[in-house]
């Protein structure tokens, strides 16, 4: 990929394959960027993106065609458009196009442009890696998430507050799904998986009983930092002479972290 796409001379923050043809117009229009000012206040960007999900496709080729081809999409339903022509003409053509992944990079902001293949392939790798994931028989998370909701209705029924929370258990619930944000700052381009649980089974029960967990942040552990200025005042304290500061960063964080010593940190605190 490289590192920017040249538009009229001016360089752009726009990953692409070299083996990837885009027109002039095209790119131009992918540069307005994923949350361009549409001058419409109602537009729900949020709302945008959900209905751009591509539930029907298989799971290895999830991916958003992010930002500003969701918010064209919300416009082409009758909204009064300042986009020029030329753009949601380039758009409507983008949208067609079975071949490409159009969507963010892990940082950065940048828009990142892959053929379909590539993206395929890269998603496999991530399942391939038998000491995170495992093939499972058909049917297997509608099991799961049928135990779940008998185990969960148990709970709740045992309590008057847990009652009135029975509501929060999905009727119907839908298998969660994965895609993946290229990291292009690393060899390799390798990518970041996200995984969607909205209309999971656990799903709106965990954004309730999530809330005052959000709360206890900064008050469990004394290591976490509220912002960059929290860091600098901490670090007042130390005398930083002949020293260097390193970062680390966790791999596959979620999928590493011990559930039962997890839980016993939550009913601790």
């Amino acid at each position: 990929m490289n590192d920017a796409a040249t538009v009229n001379g001016t360089s752009w923050d726009l990953k692409t394959s070299s083996e990837i043809s885009l027109g002039n117009t095209e790119l131009q229009a992918l540069l307005l960027g994923f949350k361009f000012d549409t001058n419409i206040p109602k537009l729900n960007f949020n709302k945008s993106l959900v209905k751009n999900y591509r539930w029907n496709e298989k799971d290895v080729d999830k991916c958003f065609k992010h930002g500003i081809v969701a918010c064209y999409q919300a416009l082409a339903e009758g909204e009064e458009s300042g986009i020029p022509r030329r753009f949601r003409e380039a758009l409507t053509r983008l949208q067609k196009r079975t071949d490409l992944v159009i969507t963010q990079a892990d940082k950065g902001g940048g828009i990142v442009i892959m053929k379909k293949t590539d993206y395929n392939e890269k998603m496999q790798e991530l399942l391939d890696d038998r000491d995170t994931y495992k093939n499972v028989e058909i049917g297997y998370a509608s099991r799961k998430a049928q135990e779940f909701k008998k185990e969960a209705r148990k709970i709740l029924s045992s309590s008057a507050r847990g009652e009135k929370r029975l509501g929060l258990l999905e009727e119907a619930p839908r298998t969660p799904r994965m895609r993946g944000i290229p990291k292009v700052r690393e060899p390799g381009i390798p990518m970041r998986p996200i995984t969607s649980g909205i209309g999971s089974a656990p799903h709106r029960l965990a954004k309730h009983l999530a809330k005052p967990l959000s709360a206890a942040i900064g008050i469990i552990s004394n290591a976490h930092l509220h912002n960059s200025t929290d860091l600098i005042n901490r670090f007042k304290h130390f005398d930083l002479n002949k020293k260097k500061m390193a970062s680390y960063d966790v791999k596959a964080l979620f999928t590493n972290v011990e559930i039962e010593g997890a839980m016993e940190v939550v009913r601790r605190c």
